[in-house]
C-alpha cells in the first residue's frame, strides 16, 4: 500500500464519517472529536488533512455535490416503447435521487448559511436533467411515438414527481403520499403516458370546446 493511497483512504474515511455526522447533527452540532472517533483516527489527523472543521465541511459538500450531479444526469433516446423507456428512467431517477436524500437535506439546511454558491451547480444539474427529458419527449414526437405535446412541461411534470419524493425521503425518511417501487413507478408512468380520457381525443374536444 503506497503512502498516497493511505492518505487518500484516510481522507475518504474522515469525509464519510463527517458526512454522517453533519447530516445527523448539522454543522454546529457536529464535533471533530466525534468525527475522529467514527473514522478511527485522531483529531490531529483531521486538522492535518483539512485544516479546520469548516475546511472539512467544504470538502464533504464539494464531493457530495459532484456525486449528486452525476446521479441525476440522463442520456436518453426513445425506443419503440415509451412506457418501458419512462419506467426505466423513473426507476433510475428514484434510485439515484433517494440515495442522495441525506445530501439534499444537508445542503438545504446548512449550505445556505455556509456555502450559498453550492446551490448553483446543483440547480443546474436538475435543469440539465429536465432538459434531457424534454429532449426525449421531443424526439419521441419526431418519431411519431407520442402525440404533439409541450415537451418542456412534460419534462417538468415527470421530473417533479421524483423530486418531490426525494425531498420527502430527505426530511421525513419516507414518502407519506406514495410508496415508490418498480410496480408503483410503472403505474405512474402508465397514467402519465395514457392520461385520463381513454382514447386519443383531447380533453377540451371531449367537452365540446374548439
Amino acid at each position: 500500500m503506497t503512502t498516497i493511497y493511505r492518505i487518500e483512504r484516510t481522507k475518504e474515511k474522515i469525509m464519510a464519517a463527517a458526512f454522517d455526522e453533519f447530516s445527523e447533527h448539522g454543522f454546529a452540532g457536529t464535533t471533530t472529536k466525534e468525527i475522529a472517533r467514527k473514522a478511527s483516527v485522531n483529531v490531529v489527523t483531521i486538522f492535518r488533512h483539512f485544516n479546520t472543521k469548516e475546511g472539512l465541511f467544504s470538502a464533504v459538500i464539494e464531493k457530495k455535490t459532484k456525486d449528486l450531479m452525476k446521479a441525476v444526469q440522463l442520456n436518453l433516446e426513445p425506443s419503440e416503447d415509451v412506457v418501458a423507456d419512462l419506467t426505466k428512467i423513473g426507476i433510475s431517477l428514484h434510485k439515484n435521487m433517494t440515495s442522495n436524500a441525506k445530501m439534499v437535506k444537508l445542503i438545504t439546511i446548512e449550505v445556505s448559511k455556509h456555502h450559498p454558491m453550492i446551490w448553483k451547480p446543483i440547480a443546474n444539474s436538475y435543469l440539465d436533467s429536465v432538459d434531457a427529458l424534454a429532449g426525449y419527449f421531443y424526439n419521441a414526437m419526431k418519431k411519431g411515438l407520442i402525440r404533439e405535446i409541450n415537451a418542456d412541461i412534460a419534462a417538468v411534470m415527470f421530473f417533479s414527481f421524483f423530486y418531490r419524493n426525494m425531498m420527502s425521503y430527505a426530511f421525513r425518511k419516507g414518502d407519506p403520499l406514495y410508496q415508490m417501487d418498480r410496480g408503483s413507478i410503472g403505474k405512474y408512468v402508465s397514467l402519465f403516458v395514457n392520461g385520463f380520457i381513454g382514447d386519443e381525443r383531447r380533453y377540451d374536444e371531449k367537452r365540446g370546446k374548439h
